[in-house]
């Protein structure tokens, strides 16, 4: 069976406004697409602007069969730094959102930070009961040696059935690793430093 769905696009090129493109797609099936893949029925839009040195790309997908699943972004790249103005992934009721900022040269370093609710793992792998509320951040570079720190929240969240909340912090710095971790569900509590 062929591919099911369309897409069309267009490229303009001015002055005044550089390069602009943009993409539209809709009943995009990817199990036509790959053996592995999940019937879906994909459409959205992909926007692409290059001018003086700036790209700037940002996008929207829905899919209306099987997986409930929408994402919308924006980003940009200048300078060999990408800027993460907004990427948000819903899936079903939850919702994840990431901002941030990722140098491609230099320290090579990453900062990202989020928030996610009600999400419902059991959408994408069935048998994990959750429902996922809390935030997280990520700071660290590569050059010139591995360095940085990962914390994250969970409040009000459900495992299985089980509250669970809690925090923890991971730093990696002059080739040392800690960890601080505090997660608590009913009166069971998981404490590691």
């Amino acid at each position: 069976e062929g591919l099911r769905g369309s897409a069309e696009g267009s490229v303009a090129w001015s002055a005044a406004r550089g390069v602009v493109a943009q993409a539209r797609f809709a009943g995009i099936d990817v199990a036509t697409l790959h053996s592995r893949g999940v019937a879906s029925d994909l459409s959205g839009t992909l926007n692409y602007t290059l001018h003086d040195g700036e790209q700037r790309f940002s996008g929207t997908a829905r899919n209306a069969r099987g997986l409930p699943l929408s994402a919308d972004f924006e980003a940009a790249l200048r300078q060999n730094v990408i800027e993460i103005a907004r990427a948000q992934l819903r899936l079903g009721d939850g919702r994840a959102e990431v901002r941030g900022r990722i140098e491609l040269a230099g320290t090579r370093s990453i900062r990202l930070n989020g928030t996610f609710g009600a999400l419902d793992l059991a959408q994408i792998a069935r048998g994990v009961d959750t429902r996922l509320d809390g935030s997280f951040e990520l700071d660290g570079r590569l050059d010139p040696q591995p360095a940085g720190r990962a914390r994250f929240v969970l409040a009000d969240s459900r495992v299985s059935g089980r509250p669970i909340s809690g925090q923890g912090q991971f730093e990696l710095a002059n080739r040392r690793f800690d960890a601080d971790v505090d997660v608590h569900s009913g009166l069971a509590r998981l404490t590691a430093s």
